[in-house]
């Protein structure tokens, strides 16, 4: 299980086919995995309230982790 206190950054990347490649990658190797993902365009598209409406296409950064013990066969996979 991969907890808070024993995981390790493997990458930050904001395309979704990348990151389910190396998802992939990791579940052949028998790697355990968390993908976490964050909206880097939520904010922007909350300000409708000021009247400027923006077309921004909606940015998503994706982090997988790995256990610390992993790390290393992991980033080998990638």
């Amino acid at each position: 299980m991969i907890t808070i206190f024993n995981r390790k950054k493997l990458a930050q990347i904001t395309d979704y086919d990348q990151i389910q490649k190396i998802g992939d990658r990791l579940k052949n190797m028998g790697i355990e995995y968390y993908i976490s993902q964050k909206n880097l365009s939520s904010d922007v598209n909350r300000r409708a309230y000021t009247g400027i409406t923006r077309n921004v296409p909606e940015v998503i950064e994706y982090t997988i982790y790995v256990s610390g013990s992993d790390q290393e066969r992991a980033e080998s996979c990638i």
